[in-house]
């Protein structure tokens, strides 16, 4: 008896733990998605910024968003500093520039083997730019979200 009620409530820790995470994945995400949201906003994104210029607030948003990577992609699918690459047959980019905002499922990149989500959005702050922001969210994130959120439920317990 009571081996099965020590079994019963480690069950049910556990299912309240999976809702947990799963419920703060979720919050987080949706955050990260706003985030990209409001860079696509930004008023240093025109269509007469120098590569050098876009560049510098590329950083800027990486740094200040808390982003792997950030990139813009002009209208015909190219990247706005490297015109041999052309994305426009992508998911991301032809969901962007409908105006609706794309997250990917978590995918392993081919140049470096990290784990990400991508998220990008329709540049939207009536500048000219007509493009889209790309963002490259780490796997580590989630990871670190996980051990705060094991380390709440065992102060919990």
């Amino acid at each position: 008896m009571l081996y099965n009620t020590a079994k019963d409530g480690l069950n049910t820790s556990a299912k309240l733990s999976a809702a947990a995470y799963s419920s703060a994945t979720e919050n987080a995400i949706n955050t990260y998605k706003s985030k990209v949201e409001s860079m696509a906003m930004d008023r240093r994104i025109t269509s007469t910024a120098s590569v050098e210029e876009l560049q510098t607030v590329r950083e800027d948003l990486k740094q200040k968003y808390n982003f792997q990577d950030v990139n813009f992609v002009n209208d015909d699918g190219t990247y706005f500093n490297n015109k041999s690459v052309n994305v426009s047959d992508s998911d991301f980019f032809k969901s962007a520039m409908t105006g609706r905002t794309y997250i990917s499922s978590p995918q392993i990149k081919k140049t470096d083997g990290f784990v990400v989500l991508d998220i990008a959005a329709k540049i939207n702050n009536g500048l000219g730019y007509n493009g889209i922001i790309f963002a490259e969210l780490s796997n580590d994130v989630f990871s670190k979200m996980k051990y705060v959120l094991y380390a709440m439920i065992l102060i919990c317990i």
